[in-house]
């Protein structure tokens, strides 16, 4: 069970990390604990994204820390999916996949397991699927591009024509968005997206 410090740093560090010693406790906890089993959805859901933040910007996680974090994440989400429907949260659930879907991508980029990447798309098209009626926020567009990314590691992994098609969906979905809803804040990333579909129409 995470001790009552450790329940303070994943909520101090929630939004960003701002303890020097964070990634070192974060660390110790991740290398001690295979599963997180006993421990409640609220934290884990802080840990999560701890890691995340971690994952952005520091290479210490290794090929077992990754799998363990991938792990809790879809611990995660299994523990939200069973819970009441009173307390249940879709949202919540979302964003666990979304965590899933992202290591699962860093363990592909890093042994090239193609199970990994695959598993990388079903995560987060799956998170789109789950809260797609209800964002308000427009978070499943960015999830659905990044679900596009994998589609085109897949490929070009495989030469499957069907992936190629997963990719240039969750593409024009990205894109069509964005056409109804400008935002100048995106650019950059808006035309990356728009150059790797249209780099996918002549493959």
């Amino acid at each position: 069970m995470a001790t009552k410090c450790l329940e303070r740093v994943v909520k101090r560090n929630y939004d960003q990390i701002v303890d020097g010693n964070c990634v070192d406790i974060i660390l110790e906890y991740v290398r001690t604990h295979d599963d997180v089993e006993e421990e409640g959805v609220l934290f884990i859901r802080r840990l999560a994204k701890v890691c995340s933040h971690i994952l952005r910007r520091s290479s210490r996680f290794n090929e077992d820390d990754l799998k363990r974090i991938y792990g809790f994440s879809l611990t995660g989400a299994e523990k939200t999916r069973k819970m009441d429907e009173e307390e249940r949260s879709i949202f919540r659930e979302a964003h666990f996949l979304d965590h899933a879907g992202d290591v699962a991508m860093r363990r592909f980029k890093k042994s090239g397991e193609v199970g990994l990447c695959e598993r990388a798309y079903e995560h987060r098209i799956e998170s789109v699927r789950l809260i797609e009626e209800s964002d308000t926020r427009g978070q499943t567009v960015f999830i659905r591009s990044f679900a596009g990314d994998a589609a085109v590691e897949m490929f070009k992994a495989t030469g499957g024509r069907g992936w190629r098609q997963k990719a240039l969906d969750c593409y024009e979905g990205f894109l069509d968005h964005f056409r109804t809803n400008p935002d100048p804040r995106r650019e950059d990333f808006i035309l990356r997206i728009r150059e790797k579909y249209e780099a996918l129409l002549s493959a």
